[in-house]
């Protein structure tokens, strides 16, 4: 398990010095086309992928679930963006098509792969955001067996108005930028938000609560792995407050960039209570984090969001 947790916490700060670059280089990641930017992105997208992989193994959940998430969210992205983009219906996101540079890029039956591979562990990182706010605890198998069916519906939209923070702060910066063009939002310029149809954000509101409360349905009836038991009686490895603070540095950092790409102080001030306040929230549930946590008749001590062995002692 240390390995692993040493894994997600090396790609989570890969991660974290792509998006400083980013931040100080400013391209917008999928127009850029320098030498030195491709080569970037391109490291970024495996350090993600690594990050949401090495996480999940930490967690005592089994690849097969990891499986699931990512081809049910792959699932729902393309057959949204199939419908409303290539062929024109508009029915969830609203018509909008897509900038030339997107033709060199790898493509399914007209839907391009970057946008979706680039959200995949932002899905998962609303995830454990949710978890954190809601628990205090980012290591996933203290809780989601103790969730009942009734909790899921709001654990799916807490995930998914997570998700859309991060939407309502790019997506305007993409249309600035002549990434995406809105058939709506020429025809009715008083529906929209910075550029941005609404209709867009509440599309992706449904969407993905669809998809979360699928997937968390799913979690829920699937035990963790089989080595889970093991590892309960033996020796446990700490993650570390790295391990735990990951998300919450992974939504500041996104923030910081997209702040900067901002085009307006406006719009910047709604990225920040946009993605700053879910932020603050876990930062503050880590904080107060502190205590025992009783699981199968095993403590664990709490101190900040981090987990550890051994008797409490009392302040």
């Amino acid at each position: 398990m240390a390995s692993a947790a040493t894994l997600a916490n090396i790609s989570l700060l890969g991660h974290l010095a792509c998006l400083t670059f980013f931040l100080v280089h400013r391209p917008l990641i999928l127009l850029d086309i320098s030498q030195l930017s491709r080569p970037i992105f391109g490291v970024n997208f495996v350090l993600m992928q690594l990050w949401m992989g090495a996480h999940h193994w930490v967690s005592r959940r089994s690849f097969g679930l990891l499986a699931g998430f990512v081809t049910i969210q792959a699932a729902f992205w393309w057959v949204t963006i199939y419908i409303d983009s290539v062929l024109s219906k508009g029915w969830i996101y609203g018509v909008h098509w897509n900038a030339p540079e997107f033709e060199d890029t790898a493509m399914i039956a007209g839907v391009p792969l970057a946008p979706l591979l680039g959200t995949q562990p932002l899905g998962y990182a609303s995830l454990i955001l949710t978890d954190i706010i809601t628990f205090g605890s980012a290591r996933r198998t203290l809780h989601t067996h103790r969730t009942t069916v009734p909790q899921l519906p709001l654990l799916a939209l807490l995930d998914a108005m997570l998700f859309t923070s991060y939407d309502l702060c790019i997506d305007p910066v993409s249309t600035a930028a002549k990434l995406y063009f809105w058939k709506d939002a020429a025809d009715h310029p008083e529906l929209t938000y910075f550029g941005v149809p609404v209709q867009n954000y509440v599309g992706w509101m449904c969407t993905m609560g669809t998809f979360f409360l699928v997937y968390r349905t799913i979690e829920h009836f699937v035990p963790p792995r089989e080595d889970d038991e093991k590892g309960r009686k033996g020796e446990e490895e700490e993650e570390g407050s790295l391990f735990v603070w990951a998300p919450v540095l992974a939504f500041v950092f996104n923030l910081a960039w997209l702040v900067a790409q901002a085009g307006s102080n406006a719009l910047r001030v709604v990225m920040i209570a946009a993605m700053g306040v879910p932020a603050l929230m876990a930062a503050s549930r880590i904080f107060a984090r502190t205590g025992v946590v009783e699981e199968d008749g095993r403590k664990e001590v709490w101190d900040r969001g981090i987990r550890y062995e051994g008797k409490v002692h009392e302040q």
